[in-house]
């Protein structure tokens, strides 16, 4: 099984896990929990990789070194931090705490949040663009791993999806003068 950012397979025909080593693997989307955001997907063929143990999010402090690993492994993760700030309840799952990184990983979506312990504390899903000392700055928004806990139970009573379609509407945020608009 592979955790990864639920809007990146919510309508998925086909899904490819691309690994490190250049192998590519079918898989099929399980599905996704619409509350944290996060998708499960069963890969169908060996995939050969030692799992990430789940850490805690709620243990990482501002400032905490940690890796962004998204598609393609060591030699295409971020080194970063998560820089002062507030988490935030608006963006697209009303979480309640988000965790947010810097300098920005470019293929952020379904991007593994590795602790220095070596331990999965989030996954990826958003970049945004904030103003800090009067520079824009990029920071990806990750969705904390202990939020899995509450929910994994429902990902084991998924069976395959059925063919339905749902409806999304883009829309492009951004905050002044403490007003999202």
């Amino acid at each position: 099984m592979v955790l990864t950012i639920g809007y990146l397979i919510t309508e998925a025909e086909t899904v490819w896990l691309h690994l490190g080593d250049g192998r590519v693997v079918e898989g099929h989307a399980l599905g996704f929990d619409s509350v944290t955001g996060f998708g499960l997907v069963q890969a169908l063929g060996r995939i050969d990789l030692d799992p990430l143990p789940f850490g805690s999010s709620a243990a990482a402090s501002v400032g905490d070194r940690v890796v962004v690993g998204g598609a393609g492994g060591r030699t295409r993760s971020v080194a970063s931090r998560s820089p002062p700030g507030r988490s935030s309840r608006l963006l697209e799952y009303l979480l309640d705490e988000a965790i947010f990184t810097y300098p920005a990983h470019p293929n952020f979506g379904g991007a593994g949040l590795i602790s220095a312990g070596g331990e999965l504390i989030g996954v990826g899903s958003l970049q945004l663009e904030r103003e800090r000392e009067g520079k824009a700055e990029h920071v990806n928004m990750i969705v904390p791993i202990d939020l899995l806990k509450p929910v994994i139970r429902g990902f084991a009573q998924i069976r395959p999806r059925q063919q339905t379609r749902a409806s999304w509407l883009g829309m492009f945020s951004t905050e002044i003068d403490n007003r999202v608009v």
